[in-house]
């Protein structure tokens, strides 16, 4: 997404004599995935702002993002459409936090639900991150850490800040469906093979 201004950043730092040529593309590889991230959080909180849900939108990225880099998932085939399905996703997610009669019995469903698909399927590799054996027990076993953790601060945040149980239960069903889609779209990709 960000390749031009990357290419200019590093280009100017070997320049500069500040990095070697030998180092370019691991930096300019670092900053487009640093400006990436960077747009993306922006977008996040401006689609919170539109919500009137900051925080949610903060809590929901800080729960997502650790158990979707291990448990993997569905990918876009483009940085783009990445981001446009990470938008779709945020707009979705933070409607549905907004809507949905907040039930801690659905919520819990929804959790739990959510958790045991996680663990049935964790992690899904996709043809641009093919895991090997090794890698498959430690991203699985890192799914299962943070699984847990964010159980626990579920549970913690029922009795204290609910809002927060809400938005953990829906990050952990969320992270569930796309490990789904990334199944399916591997199973499409197997069958074409």
């Amino acid at each position: 997404m960000f390749n031009k201004i990357s290419e200019r950043i590093t280009q100017l730092l070997v320049k500069q004599e500040t990095i070697t040529a030998s180092q370019k593309e691991l930096y300019r590889y670092g900053f487009n995935q640093g400006f990436t991230i960077l747009f993306n959080v922006i977008t996040t909180l401006v689609i919170g702002c539109v919500f009137g849900m900051v925080i949610q939108s903060i809590v929901f990225l800080i729960s997502y993002i650790p158990l979707r880099s291990y448990a993997g998932g569905y990918h876009a085939k483009t940085p783009w459409r990445c981001y446009f399905v990470s938008v779709v996703l945020m707009y979705v997610v933070l409607s549905i936090i907004k809507m949905m009669p907040h039930s801690v019995i659905a919520y819990s469903l929804i959790i739990g639900l959510g958790s045991m698909v996680c663990v049935a399927l964790a992690p899904i590799e996709d043809k641009n991150k093919p895991l090997d054996k090794t890698e498959q027990v430690v991203y699985k076993k890192r799914t299962y850490i943070v699984l847990f953790l964010e159980l626990c601060v579920a549970l913690l945040s029922y009795f204290y800040f609910r809002s927060v149980f809400y938005v953990i239960c829906i990050s952990v069903f969320t992270e569930s469906v796309m490990l789904v889609l990334g199944k399916v779209k591997n199973i499409f990709i197997e069958a074409r093979a």
